[in-house]
């Protein structure tokens, strides 16, 4: 069996007005982190799919895969 947590907040991207500056660190949540599911896709092309893309250059998250969970 293997967990899966995704989407655990790594970073803040910079402001628009500031794309070039390094990103920001996480403010800390309340309680449980909720890492269950994708909550963003990063940028990608589709192969087949000529002129689309999907996802969002807003993807600093980090995605751990385990075969056990503490």
């Amino acid at each position: 069996m293997m967990f899966l947590l995704t989407s655990i907040l790594l970073l803040v991207p910079a402001h628009a007005f500031a794309y070039c500056n390094e990103p920001e660190p996480v403010q800390p949540w309340d309680g449980i982190y909720n890492a269950t599911g994708v909550k963003k896709k990063c940028l990608q092309d589709p192969v087949l799919q000529v002129g689309r893309v999907l996802g969002t250059e807003d993807c600093l998250v980090l995605n751990v895969y385990t075969p056990m969970v503490f």
